[in-house]
């Protein structure tokens, strides 16, 4: 029987279109090798603990409590420690293999920018999205932070890659559930880095199918697929807690501080006052803050609401973490009046991306129609948990691959397009704005 997957008609041009974004690439690399050399920041904020868990990894002591009792945790994930603590095999302290793990994860997210992006837009369009994404001041100066959100940002965007990629082959079954399994596997790498990565399963699962049927199928399989990778952590902490968690158990203490009025949308440290203090076991005390954290929703839920639209708003509205953090750990090298003007580059350069993509949503070829949904289910999923949870500017930054790419397909087409209408009428081409093969957004 023959797939439904996208055709590929000929797709020799996506090796040229990674080949075209090689430079970016090596920039990217370069930039952030520079922006660390120049910071030289110290783990801090959550990154402290992050380095802590890291060490305990590396010294084979286990996810263990990074307040030194060894006791089993898994209130924070375990994804960005254990990439830490790998690379501190070589012989590198915790923060050290962290800045080698963010450069890493840059690389990798400049390349699938690019490949996003040749889907929808062909070669030209590749190339401006490796280099959007690595010279996007936000990300260039938060691969210095020990923090989660660069390599959750490339789990993110090569997971789209992989989902919009062409099949190469329209009758082999084989193929397309093979790209269904990879990306269930990048899902769950990313829920191993911020478990609310697992939401976006199904959605690029289904991406590339014709039929509902088959986007259904594949949408499945790719969610069974992430969970499957995840199943052992969740085993492990049935095992080592009082109880099974799938990935961390600071959900519960995040919506619970998520509905306090002094918390105002963002974090603040949970007391002896609060409630569930004096519960013992990371589970049951999760289990607790989640019923408290429900009980205060359905009591006040416009409140609740209102307070959401407020996250919303403290997430995506502006970008100010990536100046925050260096200038917290070395206020010496960054001048208030320059930190202010960075930032507000920042938050120009972030405006910039939302607005390219809103304007791509419009457009109606079927390559980017596809890119619209996977770009736009990821947009929501970080919009809407955070309306629910905790918010932070820099949650977004787990946006800044996807985002380039779709500004690179808007900003191509809308150039071919200013081009088509300089010339006569005879000598306008039918089609410039996609790649040479028929794909199908859900």
């Amino acid at each position: 029987m023959r797939s439904d997957s996208a055709t590929d008609a000929p797709i020799a041009d996506g090796p040229r279109a990674l080949r075209a974004a090689l430079p970016a690439v090596v920039a990217a690399i370069l930039l952030r090798v520079a922006v660390i050399a120049w910071l030289r920041p110290p783990a801090a904020w959550d990154g402290a603990i992050y380095a802590a868990l890291a060490e305990g990894l590396a010294e084979g002591r286990g996810f263990v409590h990074w307040d030194g009792s060894g006791r089993a945790t898994a209130f924070f994930p375990v994804g960005f420690p254990a990439a830490i603590a790998l690379v501190m095999g070589a012989g590198l302290r915790a923060v050290h293999a962290a800045y080698v793990v963010n450069v890493a994860a840059s690389a990798l997210t400049t390349a699938s920018a690019a490949a996003i992006a040749w889907t929808a837009g062909g070669v030209a369009a590749a190339r401006r999205a490796a280099w959007f994404a690595a010279l996007y001041p936000g990300a260039i100066l938060w691969s210095a932070a020990t923090m989660t959100e660069t390599l959750q940002c490339a789990f993110i965007t090569t997971a789209l890659a992989v989902a919009l990629w062409p099949a190469s082959s329209v009758d082999s079954r084989a193929r397309p559930l093979a790209k269904s399994l990879a990306v269930g596997a990048l899902v769950a790498l990313a829920a191993y880095v911020r478990p609310q990565a697992i939401v976006l399963a199904p959605v690029f699962g289904a991406l590339n199918h014709r039929s509902l049927g088959a986007r259904l199928s594949h949408g499945a399989v790719t969610l069974c697929a992430a969970l499957a990778l995840i199943a052992p952590w969740t085993l492990r902490n049935a095992r080592a807690l009082d109880g099974p968690a799938l990935v961390s158990t600071n959900g519960g203490s995040n919506l619970l501080i998520g509905t306090l009025p002094d918390a105002r949308g963002g974090y603040r440290e949970l007391t002896a006052a609060d409630p569930c203090a004096d519960v013992r076991g990371e589970r049951a005390r999760d289990r607790c803050m989640s019923r408290v954290a429900v009980t205060r929703i359905q009591d006040h839920p416009l409140a609740w609401a209102a307070l959401g639209a407020r996250k919303i708003a403290r997430t995506m509205a502006f970008e100010w973490a990536p100046v925050s953090y260096a200038r917290s750990t070395v206020s010496e090298r960054i001048s208030k009046p320059i930190g202010l003007a960075l930032a507000a580059v920042c938050t120009l350069c972030w405006w910039w991306a939302l607005f390219a993509f809103a304007r791509l949503a419009r457009r109606r070829s079927i390559e980017q129609r596809a890119l619209a949904w996977g770009v736009g289910a990821s947009v929501a999923s970080v919009a809407l948990v955070h309306a629910a949870f905790i918010a932070d500017d820099r949650y977004h930054l787990v946006l800044v691959g996807v985002l380039c790419a779709s500004a690179a397909v808007e900003t191509t087409s809308a150039r071919k397009a200013c081009s088509s209408s300089r010339r006569a009428p005879s000598e306008r081409p039918a089609d410039e704005t996609s790649v040479a093969h028929t794909t199908a957004s859900p």
